[in-house]
């Protein structure tokens, strides 16, 4: 749930909401899976599958990655063209990616007012704006039962559970858009392989393996997705050495202790002397 404030009842009210990151997520799984087929790349180690799959994380390294490196960061992004649109963290740098996702929102009273300040749009007129956002909400029950079969004392009971979640009904209309910020085509292109390969999967959250989280993925607009497709084709061979890059980076030359270096340039000074 997010509060929001609602213009209408003058007053801070709460909706259910999609969040950004978790459609973020979705898309670069997809992606990632996607784009390692393309180029026909197997991938077994760890540390470039969190990268690609999870965004990476901050980390301190004795490797090249260690270091700000205008040249190595251009080359990844160049190269691996998901994670130009999407980003990562790679050593203790982040490489910031060219894509914005928006949350998405439900069509509801509460949010009707926005229709007012923003552009216009196919949907305005649907009578879901009428509706407060808690009717879209619902409970699921379910229970969890005790399958060990264990030997119990004569007036001992199986344990079960009972399990509670809330969820968002079927039906529920989402507002929800992205933002591409200076994309090339191909970047751009990788955004349009993504909704297609989303549309056809439609799911999200955690639950869709237990018949949650279906979608009908809609949007006004899709990139084209040729230009990546064609990069992937013509470069495979760029992609898979910036993704070794990634696997297994350059070691950095080790650093000198402070007396030797010190030493070291007293005695080159003597030299020049």
């Amino acid at each position: 749930m997010m509060k929001l404030w609602d213009r209408h009842a003058g007053e801070t009210v709460e909706v259910p909401f999609v969040n950004a990151n978790a459609i973020r997520g979705r898309l670069r799984r997809l992606m990632m899976k996607d784009f390692l087929k393309l180029v026909g790349y197997e991938n077994a180690n760890p540390k470039l599958h969190h990268a690609l799959f999870s965004g990476g994380q901050l980390e301190s390294s004795d490797d090249n990655t260690s270091k700000f490196d205008v040249a190595l960061r251009r080359k990844l992004l160049e190269n691996i063209p998901p994670l130009g649109l999407l980003g990562t963290s790679i050593g203790n740098q982040i490489l910031e990616g060219c894509l914005n996702v928006d949350h998405a929102y439900p069509v509801c009273e509460e949010r009707s007012w926005m229709r007012e300040v923003r552009p216009a749009r196919t949907w305005d007129s649907d009578p879901r704006w009428e509706e407060a956002a808690a009717t879209f909400l619902d409970e699921h029950f379910q229970t969890r039962r005790d399958d060990l079969h264990e030997e119990r004392e004569e007036d001992e009971q199986a344990v079960q559970m009972l399990v509670t979640c809330e969820c968002i009904i079927p039906g529920t209309l989402f507002e929800h858009g992205f933002v591409l910020r200076e994309a090339s085509p191909v970047e751009a292109g990788v955004l349009g392989r993504g909704l297609e390969l989303w549309l056809e999967e439609p799911t999200i959250g955690g639950k869709a393996s237990g018949g949650f989280g279906k979608l009908l993925v809609e949007y006004d607009h899709l990139p084209d997705p040729e230009p990546y497709l064609t990069w992937c084709h013509e470069h495979a061979d760029l992609a898979t050495d910036a993704l070794t890059l990634i696997a297994n980076p350059p070691k950095a030359a080790p650093k000198k202790a402070k007396g030797k270096a010190k030493a070291e340039a007293t005695e080159e000074e003597a030299i020049i002397a």
